[in-house]
Parts: C-alpha cells; structure tokens; sequence
C-alpha cells in the first residue's frame, strides 16, 4: 500500500493510491475497482486470521476478498525487467 505519493499528484484524486498484493493466494493480473482504505487491509487480515473487528472502523470497510483465491498459484513468475511495464527494451548491463 502506497502510503506517500513522493509529492506526485494521482491524475484522478490526489488523496488515491495503490496496493500491491503479492501472495501465490493472489488472483494473477486481477485490478480491483471497489472503493479501498488502509482499514481494508486491517479488516482483511482480521478475516483471515478469524479475529473479531476492534471496532465500527473496521467492521464496516470493504474487505479485499475479491483479490484472493481459495488455492495457492504456485507458477512462476516471469520477470519483466526495468523496460517491461513500459514495453521498452531493457539496457544493456
């Protein structure tokens, strides 16, 4: 979760970010498009561990099940490089 923008303004609402999710439970290439908070990591992790929320702030957020699958995704995964976002070719060493 991206908790500064570097003093980068996001096209859209400069109060948005983003968040990675790295887990072989994670859906491959999945992009949310649910309103998320830091709470909804918090509330997620208290799902997964069968916790109970601490409060109303968290019982009531979205939680980020839709980014996760019941079984692991054990496949590789394949290295893009500095230029593979971008589709440019990567530098010679």
């Amino acid at each position: 979760l991206a908790g500064d923008t570097g003093g980068l303004r996001d096209h859209v609402d400069s109060d948005r970010s983003y968040a990675l999710v790295v887990s072989p439970y994670a859906k491959r290439h999945f992009v949310g498009m649910q309103h998320l908070s830091t709470v909804s990591v918090l509330k997620t992790a208290e799902g997964i561990l069968q916790l109970p929320p601490l409060g109303l702030g968290d019982l009531l957020p979205t939680d980020m099940s839709d980014f996760f699958t019941f079984g692991p995704d054990v496949r590789e995964f394949a290295a893009l490089g500095a230029g593979g976002a971008t589709g440019e070719p990567e530098p010679s060493p």
